[in-house]
């Protein structure tokens, strides 16, 4: 800013000191005008009074005067004072003007800095901000970016396909996510296998099913591909459909080690792979050169970690187990897997008509098993609480409605009541010291058994009625399934019958079932069979048993039995073993069919039981439509193997005669083995129009302990030059003349009599699957016969087919009769026919031809053989002895002979006689009389 238009501070000054000094010399003319007015006064006073005057009162007025007038401004000074006053006012007027104009200018300057530092710093706060924001959203991206970096389902999926086509018919052998920029989809190389060795090393328990092949994830570049990995590996292998009451489960096993089931991944869905199912795990990396991946089927497992400092927990499906592992229980950490498989009414009653062993076995409680990652180094507790409705002596009978109701549903209740206090609104039902003893309970079990136990023991209706008003609103499905058990106990109180009892028990199932017995329970650890083991009782759970775990096992299975009471331990642990089978077979058949064209040539397979019939009907469209029926029922589980031999006159064609050996897996098709017959020894079964053996199966007890085996009954018929130059003996001769018998003696009143059947249940040990099964096949053959042919062929077929092999068929079906009086008359038919010493067996008709061969046709004629059947046994047999025997054979099944019934014997004797046959005949018969 210029000089010009500026008014400094000194300028200022200068004009205030310019005034002043103004003033001043106005106030001296003033004081000096007094002074010369007082000496003139003074001098005209001395004047007119005529004083002495002196020169120098004169001069003194006068110097006065002049002094005075020397300081008087002259008029052209006084123009001048003004002129320059004016000037001065002027520029004082100017200048204070140019001061309000530069104020005003300083001002508006310095507003207009203001405002510009103002915009200014608005300017640079709105890039701060600007900036602040492209910070924050560039930050917020990266975090973005981050979490979704970290976010598997965003990370690029490596699919591998398998080289070549396995059993389980997928294209994909996996899937594998990684984290982005960690891995290369060519750092992996993945194959899997379906080898029946390979799947079998992947099973850990006996419920397990396999549903994919095994996969093997091998790194590139060895273990240092890892060592920049954040985050885990996610793992997906296709699987096949399953079992929905099963969860599918991928597990894997890192470098050799133990297999793990890791964290369980949602399905995924890609676009390229549409229609396949996965199952994903989530796997730590833990520096590994190769892993192992299988996809099992399996019950539900709880998995916890347990370190030094032991553990104590209830399984996620059941609170009323606690399993108790102390200090030192393990050796480091491990991981500990529990499943608890309710048991059902239905279940055991479907079961126990299979298995008689289970006709008076109740379950209580869960199966419970406990797999360890490593094996125990001490005893641990488990505790087994509430069995159910037990019918036990112990506890009292005498109970309210509310604490039946309680005692009924406390399974229930306890599995599924949230026992927390904010949820419950406990106040108005529990004191506070109650409340404090709840907070000190491990476990939610421990807390809902407290609560059940307080409500069973006060016995207060108001209690037990606020207590469930407060469910009803804070748990309303806990209070329904209560409010419907307690209507269901009011409704059995008044209706006292068994089938009142029963509904309820089937209504509510399985917790409701009444059982009636003792209560024991059974345990198998690692490389132990079944076995009851002692447990505790406690007076505050009269529904519980406490047991000890032994050290030393990495594997526990226990489940509670309600038995009769004289049981023995033997008894129980076979039910035991029929249970633990029960949880985890597959029900399959055996089949076995030859092909029209050549019998020789023969199908065997191993067949789900809700396919046999569709199996059949295949084969029988390809050719194969002869052989026996399928094999009646029995389980497997995955990586038994079935093996399948011949005996008798039969055997397959297999280097060195092995064994045929079937692996069995539920979801993988099974093998077909086209196999060859060859006949053994073509001199034996002479007597018979057809070769036959007998095909067995059976199961190694590698994985059940469970017993399964059985037969069938093969024939190949024989060509008929072999027929003719072999004397056939009819085998089996006693099974089917006691069959014949007894379906005789059944229909001899009334030949259409359908009292067979009752027989034909107690045959088949009330089995209804198996006795229609026989009745089915009996209708193939028989379905318009009389009942009289249709009892024989029944009878057959059971003895042929489902007859056990160390049993004596005979005995059977003569105790089948349950009648005293049939069954004595049987025992005494069947005698003459018994192999060794019965005059009509084998080796008694070989006495007999030698002794009448010169008579045979004689005796033929008397026993009822037309010319036309004695030319046909003379045309087929060279020799006398030889037609001797045939005409015995036949006739001895003939119905003339059966139907003489226990007088058989002495029957053929007088036809002897008759005949006139020598005494070395009669003799021998005679022997025979009773």
């Amino acid at each position: 800013m210029s000089n010009r238009n500026y008014i400094g501070k000194d300028d200022i000054d200068m004009n205030e000191l310019q005034q002043v000094q103004t003033q001043q010399s106005l106030a001296k003319q003033q004081q000096e005008l007094m002074e010369f007015i007082a000496k003139t006064e003074t001098l005209l006073s001395n004047i007119e009074s005529n004083a002495a005057l002196s020169l120098s009162d004169i001069t003194d007025v006068t110097d006065q005067m002049k002094q005075w007038c020397n300081v008087l401004e002259t008029l052209e000074e006084k123009e001048t004072r003004k002129r320059k006053e004016k000037e001065a006012e002027e520029r004082k007027k100017r200048e204070s003007e140019e001061e309000e104009r530069q104020k005003k200018e300083n001002e508006e300057s310095k507003n207009r800095e203001e405002r510009e530092r103002k915009k200014r710093e608005e300017k640079e706060a709105e890039e701060k901000r600007k900036r602040e924001k492209e910070k924050a959203e560039r930050q917020k991206k990266e975090e973005e970016d981050r979490k979704k970096m970290r976010d598997w389902k965003n990370w690029k999926p490596f699919i591998y396909y398998n080289s070549k086509q396995n059993h389980f018919r997928q294209e994909i052998c996996c899937v594998i996510y990684t984290m982005p920029d960690g891995t290369q989809e060519s750092d992996f190389v993945c194959q899997g296998s379906d080898t029946v060795e390979d799947l079998y090393t992947c099973l850990e328990s006996n419920e397990e099913q396999i549903i994919s092949s095994t996969i093997e994830i091998q790194s590139r570049k060895g273990k240092s591909i890892f060592d920049n990995l954040e985050l885990p590996m996610r793992v997906y292998v296709p699987v096949v459909s399953h079992d929905k009451s099963l969860l599918p489960t991928l597990k894997f096993s890192n470098s050799g080690k133990k297999w793990r089931s890791g964290k369980s991944l949602p399905e995924i869905h890609l676009p390229k792979l549409k229609g396949v199912t996965f199952v994903g795990v989530e796997i730590p990396i833990e520096h590994f050169e190769n892993l192992q991946c299988v996809a099992v089927a399996r019950h539900h497992r709880h998995e916890i970690e347990v370190d030094e400092g032991g553990k104590v927990f209830e399984p996620e499906v059941d609170r009323n187990i606690k399993v108790r592992f102390p200090q030192e229980a393990f050796a480091g950490k491990t991981i500990v897997s529990t499943k608890a498989v309710p048991w059902t009414h239905a279940d055991i009653e479907n079961a126990s008509k299979k298995h008689k062993e289970l006709q008076n076995i109740k379950t209580a409680g869960s199966y419970i098993n406990i797999s360890c990652e490593n094996t125990t180094k001490e005893d641990s507790d488990l505790e087994m609480y509430d069995f159910g409705w037990v019918d036990d002596k112990n506890i009292n009978k005498n109970q309210s409605v509310n604490q039946e109701t309680l005692n009924r549903c406390s399974r229930w209740v306890v599995n599924n009541l949230n026992p927390d206090e904010n949820e419950l609104q406990l106040n108005d039902v529990f004191d506070s010291d109650f409340l404090e003893e709840l907070k000190t309970k491990e476990t939610e079990g421990d807390k809902s058994r407290l609560i059940i136990r307080h409500l069973h023991e006060t016995n207060s209706d108001s209690d037990f009625d606020k207590f469930l008003v407060g469910l009803t609103s804070s748990q309303p499905n806990v209070a329904t399934r209560i409010n419907s058990v307690k209507h269901q106990v009011v409704l059995s109180r008044s209706h006292k019958d068994t089938d009142s009892e029963n509904n309820f028990a089937s209504d509510f199932d399985p917790d409701f079932e009444k059982k009636q017995g003792t209560i024991c329970v059974v345990s198998k650890v690692t490389g132990k069979s079944w076995e009851v083991v002692p447990v505790e009782e406690s007076d505050s759970h009269p529904k519980a048993r406490f047991l000890k775990l032994p050290s030393g096992s990495d594997k526990y299975q226990v489940f509670g039995l309600v038995v009769p009471d004289n049981m023995s331990d033997e008894d129980i642990c076979k039910a035991a073993e029929i249970l633990e089978g029960l949880n985890c077979v597959t029900n399959v058949s055996i089949i076995c069919r030859q092909k029209h064209s050549n019998p020789h040539e023969v199908i065997i397979e191993c067949v789900k039981s809700e396919n046999v019939d569709t199996t059949m009907k295949h084969l029988d469209s390809i050719g194969y439509n002869d052989g026996p029926a399928e094999s009646a029922e029995f389980g497997v589980v995955d990586g038994e193997e079935i093996e399948i031999k011949f005996e008798s006159n039969l055997n397959l064609e297999r280097p060195k005669r092995s064994p045929l050996r079937m692996t069995f897996y539920k979801h993988l098709k099974s093998k077909r083995y086209s196999e060859h017959l060859v006949v053994v020894n073509k001199a034996e079964q002479g007597e018979d129009i057809s070769y036959h053996g007998y095909l067995k199966y059976s199961v190694s007890s590698a994985r059940l302990s469970l017993k399964r085996s059985g037969s069938l009954v093969v024939y190949v018929p024989k060509p008929l030059e072999e027929l003719i130059g072999n004397f056939p003996y009819t085998i089996d001769v006693p099974v089917k003349a006691l069959a014949k018998f007894i379906a005789w003696q059944l229909t001899c009143t009334n030949f259409n009599s359908t009292k067979w059947v009752v027989l034909g249940g107690y045959l088949t040990d009330g089995d209804s699957h198996l006795y229609h099964q026989i009745c089915k096949n009996v209708d193939k053959q028989a379905a318009k016969a009389p009942q009289r042919e249709r009892c024989e062929q029944y009878i057959l077929y059971w003895a042929n087919h489902h007859a056990p092999l160390e049993s004596d068929k005979v005995e059977k079906i003569i105790k089948s009769h349950h009648n005293d009086k049939m069954e004595s008359e049987a025992h005494q038919f069947i005698k003459p026919y018994l192999p060794g010493k019965g005059i009509f067996s084998n080796d008694g008709l070989e006495k007999m031809a030698f002794a009448i061969a010169a008579e045979w046709e004689s005796m033929a004629t008397k026993l009822g053989f037309e010319n036309d059947e004695i030319n046909q046994i003379k045309s087929s047999q060279p020799s006398a002895v030889k037609q001797t025997l045939r005409m015995l054979d036949v006739w001895r099944l003939s119905d003339s002979a059966i139907q003489k019934g226990t007088d058989l014997v002495k029957s053929f004797h007088e036809t002897a006689k008759s005949a006139k046959c020598g005494a070395k005949l009669l003799t021998i018969i005679s022997k025979n009389i009773n």
